[in-house]
């Protein structure tokens, strides 16, 4: 997965966003003997080093807050009021609260990148995030005037399974595709683009796929309706031909045309 760097210009907020907990985590290292005004005591040097390591690491910035028990609490919250809560401790687990409509859970996992990663990007998507579909048997899915027939997007069950793009380059998804035994073209969509019919995003990974995410046609149901797929099919790009031997994109492509 990727680094959380600054030098993307499409990931000046997070950065922002890094630059002002880092920031926070320094003043609270500054605390002393009831910071709180009821006798809460500073928290430990390792307990900030350790947080400020973590949160290095993290794709989605947190708002983060010194607890009166000696944790770093992590909050992320959407608009529609699902709340994830993360406290930090010295113990080497993090203590989870998860709240999705009225369902609530309570667990713990790793104090590590790679959970907290997980947790928090579970369904955050941003609305130009590309999601990328293959499509094959290359030759069976594409109508007489060149356009993508809608099927491409029909799965046998469940939802429409795709790789998510988060701030890779064509090329590296395409790539990963290749090397995980992908043929035909691929596709891409945007998060907007399912939107845009009402369609759901979710994040599901799998140990053969950290990136595998799932177009659902609704909340209620996976499966995509025939409007759905079809504006989909529509609306897609293809940046890759040939998937299966040395991959061939588009702007490769127009160039031998051009040529």
């Amino acid at each position: 997965m990727p680094d959380n760097n600054c030098n993307d210009m499409r990931k000046t907020e997070p950065c922002t966003a890094l630059h002002d907990n880092l920031e926070k985590l320094k003043r609270i290292s500054a605390f002393n003997y009831n910071w709180d005004g009821y006798g809460a005591e500073p928290l430990p040097e390792y307990l900030i080093t350790s947080a400020s390591k973590l949160i290095r690491n993290l794709r989605i910035q947190p708002e983060i807050f010194p607890t009166a028990d000696g944790t770093i609490q992590l909050e992320y919250e959407k608009d529609n009021g699902d709340y994830l809560e993360i406290q930090i401790s010295c113990n080497g687990r993090c203590e989870v609260f998860k709240r999705s409509g009225v369902n609530e859970e309570y667990f713990s996992v790793q104090d590590d990148s790679n959970s907290i990663n997980a947790l928090a990007e579970a369904n955050h998507f941003e609305p130009d995030e590309k999601l990328y579909r293959a499509v094959y048997p290359d030759a069976v899915f594409w109508k007489h005037n060149g356009s993508l027939s809608s099927v491409a997007f029909l799965s046998k069950k469940g939802g429409c399974s795709v790789d998510r793009g988060f701030y890779r380059e064509d090329v590296a998804v395409v790539l990963d595709m290749k090397r995980r035994q992908f043929k035909g073209s691929v596709a891409t969509v945007t998060v907007q683009d399912c939107k845009d019919v009402n369609a759901e995003t979710v994040y599901a990974p799998s140990t053969a796929n950290e990136w595998h995410s799932e177009i659902h046609g609704s909340s209620e149901k996976e499966k995509l309706t025939a409007g759905q797929r079809k504006h989909l099919a529509e609306v897609a790009v293809i940046v890759c031909k040939d998937l299966g031997n040395t991959p061939k994109y588009v702007r490769e492509i127009e160039h031998d045309r051009e040529g």
